[in-house]
C-alpha cells in the first residue's frame, strides 16, 4: 500500500492517511510476530508451546470473523476491485514530485530493506538466541 501512494499520488486526493495506513499495518505485523516468536519461545514443554500456538491463532482469525458478517456492507464490494498498476520504478514515477514524497519513498524502502533481511533472514536467528538466552538464565538442575 505504501509503494502504491509513492508510485501512484496523482490517485489520491491526500496520499497521508492511505500511507499512514500502510506504515501502521506493517507496523503492528512485525510487532505481533516478534511478540508470538518471543511468547513461543519462551515456554519449556511441547505442550505449552502448542497449546499457546493454538490460541495465538485465533487471535489472527478475529478479523476474518468480522469481515465475513459484512454481508450486504457496500464495502464488500471492493473486494473484487483491481488496482491498476500504471507506474513502476523505472519510469521514475517521483521525479519531480514534492519533499515530502520522497520522504515517503524513504520510509517505505527503509521498512522494505527492514522486513526483507530481518524477518527473511533473522527472525529465525533471534528465535534461537532467545531460546538459547532462556535456558542459560535458567538454573542447571531446570536443564
Amino acid at each position: 500500500m505504501m509503494k502504491y501512494v509513492v508510485n501512484h499520488s496523482e490517485n489520491f486526493t491526500a496520499i497521508g492517511p492511505p500511507f499512514f495506513m500502510g506504515l501502521m499495518h506493517f507496523i503492528i505485523a512485525m510487532t505481533v510476530e516478534f511478540n508470538v516468536m518471543l511468547i513461543l519461545t519462551s515456554t519449556e514443554d511441547l505442550l505449552n508451546v502448542v497449546m499457546k500456538f493454538v490460541s495465538l491463532t485465533v487471535f489472527v482469525k478475529i478479523p476474518g470473523f468480522y469481515a465475513a458478517s459484512l454481508v450486504n456492507h457496500r464495502g464488500v464490494k471492493l473486494c473484487d476491485l483491481k488496482i491498476p498498476v500504471t507506474k513502476y520504478r523505472k519510469d521514475k514515477p517521483i521525479e519531480g514530485k514534492s519533499f515530502v514524497l520522497h520522504i515517503m519513498r524513504f520510509v517505505y524502502k527503509f521498512f522494505r530493506l527492514f522486513f526483507c533481511s530481518v524477518s527473511f533472514y533473522f527472525m529465525p536467528f533471534m528465535a534461537i538466541t532467545i531460546n538459547f538466552q532462556f535456558m542459560v538464565d535458567q538454573p542447571k538442575d531446570v536443564i
